[in-house]
């Protein structure tokens, strides 16, 4: 087998086009910016530049040799030209005779070459179509379909959508190779190794079946005892589990199974959190009595794990409500609450993306808490190194087919590519214990319920009327998608799309099924603080825009640009938000909820600080993770974010930038996905004076029971002082459960007093969980208060791990630390943008720090520098009622102290 590796690429038909030396995988654009011939179209506006928009419009050649010695004394072999990926219209020429013919990004090439058709030196050639210019010709042959997002012509090519363009990413309509290339020759070879594998009722053994799919000489295979298999598998630890061979007649281009073995107590696969993540390893040799050496050998890891996704009636909340199903996944029995992230592509040009880079980023998801990544529909299936790294990680995948926010065709050719398109992914992804679902398209059903003229009838089951109606794509999904996973995965769970409602009922519907919760941000554009009442039986799509750091913000703007020039309304920031309505959007949460100036480091704290407030605690996750509930009664099954990834700088609703750079979102919604997390709210009594009950809840997705106490404790914003203290305990919060932990009712206001409730949760003295709930909107807390007395302290460095502890004297609202002398995508940093009250303190942890890395801190309102603390304070005690619920019915009541203050003389 060789590599062809080496390449040059050029404008084809163009006399004297300069040639661009490259190597696979490659994209013309990412090529000729390596190159120096293409200035970074991520930069300014230069996307739209003559010299970059003009690219999608050519013809591309790309050009590779490979040398063939040809050995008469070999015996006969088959050879083939592999092509793993190829974007996307493209023609492939040996030795200047054409040899096949690509129309889909998604389905390899294999194309069988015969000995005549070689020489001692052989010139591959690679002619790529512009795909804008085909994209087109297929829409004006076959119409015109309805979209958000891009171009109407990208729905008629089986390219990735995103290139077109989209409400987080730029245009560029590229082509290349990207995937591997090789030269084969081999007289048989294993095509297809696949593990097929079920558990038992009780989990304590597992059926491992083993099937073999061979090609090659026809002759080799025909005497029955002269081919052979070996078949091994490895334990997690490396040790051997079954090495066991088989003479038999094979079938070539067929599933042959060769070998059923049963593991006694297999060591099963979780996702992280739920328990370990231990990896078998099968290889399978091939061989024959004529040769010493193997035909072939094939392997990979796989994990022995039950995937199941739960979907029963709920308990009817009340007579009248609505009827419920749940939507959850269970891991082996185990009910899992899933928090996670949607994925886009991480770069605009697939060809930069490494191994490495996917390892980055999949590290930063399980380190801020979360276990799932959904790769949404308009991106990739992306390369096995993601899903090897996703089982290694223990990271739940949920797998959009590649269709999105659009009404596509199913004339029969295009049928026809799709399900060759299917059957190659989903033979390829069957072997990752990560995967748990795989979805038809990403909001193709919303969009055809927002336009009647589609003809979409989601209760009609007539396969004639959804080809004739202009919603024809419906059969794809529903006929040759599911068809696909059930023939070459049987017992995978499938959805025609996300989201989805069973029975005929919209997408929308949040009673069953998955749901995109857009109606904040888009949509009716409901409060953020409104997100907790939003809640569907799984939101596998949510988000709130902010802007990066202020260093990937000034990344986006020309070297040399003047400081006066760079600030968030420029047309440079305005070009790097490609979301409709963006500025009036954040200025719109931004001026209902906060205070903020106008220049760069504001403006982009304050709309990190609303990203960071509408998807943590008292919102969104916090809310939603409160109806995991138990067993029999699971509410939410989970949360997506939308997105964790960028794939170029943008403000967008990414949580972590394109350079790595965690938003403070990242570290709101870490804190929420802890193993053991507390909340609490408020219910305002009276809007006069702020009188209010707050409420409290717990979390725990450990297999352990949670015991402990609550402390729960009211703070004066401007003053500090505590206002009312109440403990109670011990209180339970069950293994794997949410549950409610009690009400502290009756707790007085005052107008012009802004309370801050804060709650801990307290096992054998020590803190485990604790959080905070602020008056909203925030805007109003006053500025004319003593200063917030914020702290940094360097507690101990070891080891290029420095712990810093962060206090404040005073209530002080998202402090966020910001460490120089060092890019901050290098460190990984525990914890960030957090609330303090007084009395507690937060341990940051930081890796990778060095000498001559300082931190600082901004936290909100920290601009007014606030009035001098040291004044005289004269103290008022109260007694007032308060009477706290606590979970499972009981009721105390009791007199508590109220503590006021007041600055004496005034």
């Amino acid at each position: 087998m060789v590599q062809i590796q080496e390449w040059t690429i050029s404008v084809f038909g163009s006399d004297g086009a300069p040639e661009t030396a490259t190597r696979v995988p490659f994209d013309v654009h990412s090529t000729l910016i390596a190159s120096g011939a293409l200035a970074d179209p991520f930069v300014g506006t230069r996307e739209f530049d003559p010299a970059t928009e003009e690219l999608a419009g050519f013809k591309w050649k790309a050009v590779a040799r490979f040398a063939f010695v040809a050995n008469a004394a070999e015996p006969e072999l088959l050879h083939v030209l592999a092509f793993d990926g190829l974007d996307t219209v493209a023609e492939v020429f040996l030795n200047g005779v054409s040899v096949a013919k690509s129309n889909n990004m998604f389905v390899p090439l294999r194309i069988p070459v015969s000995k005549e058709q070689l020489k001692d030196e052989n010139v591959v050639e690679v002619i790529f179509e512009s795909a804008t210019a085909v994209a087109k010709a297929l829409e004006e042959t076959h119409g015109a379909g309805r979209l958000w997002n891009g171009d109407s012509s990208r729905l008629h090519l089986r390219k990735t959508q995103y290139h077109w363009g989209w409400d987080w990413g730029p245009t560029f309509v590229t082509c290349g190779i990207w995937k591997d290339v090789r030269f084969e020759s081999f007289q048989a070879r294993i095509a297809d190794l696949n593990t097929i594998i079920e558990l038992n009722d009780s989990l304590t053994e597992a059926t491992v079946k083993v099937e073999l799919e061979v090609e090659g000489i026809a002759s080799l295979f025909s005497v029955p005892g002269e081919t052979s298999a070996v078949i091994a598998i490895e334990n997690p630890d490396g040790s051997s589990l079954v090495t066991e061979s088989f003479n038999q007649q094979f079938s070539l281009q067929e599933n042959n199974v060769i070998l059923t073995h049963k593991i006694a107590n297999p060591k099963l696969w979780y996702p992280v959190g739920a328990g370990a993540q231990p990896l078998y390893k099968i290889t399978a040799t091939l061989l024959h009595t004529s040769v010493p050496n193997p035909l072939s050998i094939e392997s990979h890891k796989f994990g022995i794990r039950r995937v199941k996704l739960v979907e029963t009636p709920l308990p009817q909340k009340s007579p009248a409500g609505p009827s419920q199903t749940s939507f959850y996944f269970e891991v082996n029995d185990r009910p899992v609450l899933l928090g996670g992230s949607n994925w886009i592509p991480a770069d605009s040009f697939l060809a930069r993306v490494t191994r490495d880079k996917y390892e980055r980023w999949l590290r930063l998801l399980i380190q801020g808490n979360q276990n799932t990544a959904r790769v949404w529909g308009g991106g990739i299936y992306e390369h096995d190194a993601f899903y090897e790294l996703c089982d290694e990680l223990g990271i739940l995948v949920w797998q959009d087919f590649m269709f999105a926010c659009g009404s596509y065709p199913s004339y029969p050719e295009f049928v026809q590519n799709v399900d060759a398109e299917a059957r190659a992914t989903v033979k390829r992804l069957r072997k990752y214990a990560s995967i748990a679902i795989f979805t038809g398209n990403n909001e193709d059903y919303q969009l055809a319920e927002s336009l009647p003229e589609l003809g979409y009838q989601p209760g009609n089951d007539d396969e004639k009327q959804w080809l004739s109606s202009k919603f024809p794509a419906r059969y794809i999904y529903e006929k040759i998608l599911p068809k696909a996973v059930s023939d070459l995965w049987p017992g995978t769970a499938y959805k025609p799309g996300s989201p989805w409602s069973s029975g005929g009922k919209a997408s929308g519907d949040l009673n069953t099924g998955d749901a995109h919760q857009w109606n904040v941000w888009h949509g009716t554009q409901e409060r953020y603080q409104d997100y907790g009442k939003l809640a569907g039986r799984f939101v596998s799509e949510f988000g709130m825009e902010g802007y990066p750091v202020v260093e990937t913000v000034k990344a986006f703007f020309e070297p040399g640009t003047p400081a006066a020039e760079i600030h968030p309304f420029s047309a440079v920031v305005d070009h790097h938000n490609k979301a409709d309505g963006a500025a009036r959007r954040i200025g719109l949460y931004m001026a209902e909820n906060l205070r903020f100036g106008t220049n760069l480091e504001e403006f982009v704290y304050a709309s990190q600080l609303i990203q960071s407030e509408a998807l943590s605690a008292a919102t969104s996750y916090g809310q939603w993770r409160r109806e995991w509930g138990s067993d029999e009664d699971r509410r939410v099954g989970g949360a997506l974010v939308w997105q964790l990834n960028d794939c170029w700088p943008v403000v967008s609703w990414a949580i972590v930038d394109y350079f790595y750079r965690p938003k403070p979102a990242y570290y709101s919604i870490k804190r929420q996905l802890a193993p053991i997390v507390l909340g609490i709210s408020r219910k305002v009594t009276n809007k006069k004076t702020g009188a209010s009950d707050a409420e409290v809840w717990g979390v725990n997705i450990t297999d352990d029971d949670a015991i402990g106490t609550i402390v729960f404790e009211s703070f004066d914003y401007a003053t500090g002082h505590v206002l009312v203290e109440k403990e109670w305990g011990p209180v339970t919060i069950p293994a794997n459960s949410s549950i409610e932990l009690g009400s502290v009712e009756g707790l007085e206001g005052k107008r012009g007093v802004y309370q801050i409730f804060s709650v801990q949760f307290k096992t054998d003295g020590k803190v485990v969980s604790s959080a905070s709930d602020w008056p909203q909107p925030l805007k109003h807390l006053p500025v004319s208060v003593p200063t917030r007395g914020v702290k940094i302290e360097q507690v101990s460095v070891e080891a290029n791990v420095a712990v810093l502890r962060v206090s404040a004297a005073r209530p002080t609202k998202a402090v966020w630390l910001k460490f120089g002398g060092i890019d901050e995508a290098d460190l990984i940093v525990s914890d960030n943008f957090v609330d303090l009250v007084p009395g507690q303190v937060v341990d940051v942890v930081v890796k990778g720090w060095r000498q001559g890395i300082t931190a600082d801190k901004i936290f909100y309102n920290s601009d007014f520098p606030g009035i001098e603390a040291e004044k005289v304070w004269n103290k008022t005690v109260s007694t007032t009622t308060s009477t706290v619920f606590i979970a499972g019915g009981a009721v105390k009541t009791t007199t508590v102290k109220r503590t006021v203050y007041t600055v004496v003389g005034e």
